[in-house]
């Protein structure tokens, strides 16, 4: 099994099941004004994750995305959990089509020689950063919740 595989599935199985644990809990609640709620997270964070995947593939990323914030649609657990595991599915795709010959290529001009991300390395790095991050914040809003995150069971 390739490392990124085994990555992958164990972001997914991670932040899937705190998701869950979470938006199980209601997750309509944020410490604050201005703050996301668990499931706004959740939602941010595959939005990123469709994004990163769109661009490693050439594609456009949808509004939605681009906002990353997730379709308005998407609302109920089933569909917020369904949207997370599809943008885990869509980035394994994506990082699947990455070699030595495209790797560290430079997609965009305008970003040559910016801090920005620029090559499908990158692109996949940002998404697995991203992720870790964003299941730091998970793992607040679990403990404030008084839910045990699964990797501390």
């Amino acid at each position: 099994m390739r490392r990124h595989t085994i990555i992958s599935v164990l972001l997914i199985v991670t932040l899937a099941t705190s998701a869950s644990a979470c938006v199980a809990g209601g997750g309509s609640s944020s410490s604050g004004p201005g703050v996301r709620t668990f499931a706004q997270q959740v939602k941010h964070l595959a939005a990123n994750n469709y994004s990163m995947a769109a661009r490693i593939l050439g594609q456009d990323a949808t509004p939605d995305q681009v906002s990353e914030t997730g379709p308005e649609n998407v609302t109920f657990k089933t569909q917020i959990l369904d949207y997370l595991k599809g943008s885990f599915l869509a980035l394994h795709r994506s990082v699947a089509t990455i070699n030595a010959k495209n790797a560290v290529m430079p997609l965009f001009p305008a970003r040559a020689g910016t801090v920005r991300q620029n090559t499908l390395v990158q692109f996949a790095v940002d998404a697995v950063a991203h992720s870790s991050d964003h299941y730091g914040q998970m793992v607040e809003y679990l403990r404030m919740n008084g839910i045990v995150p699964p990797a501390s069971r």
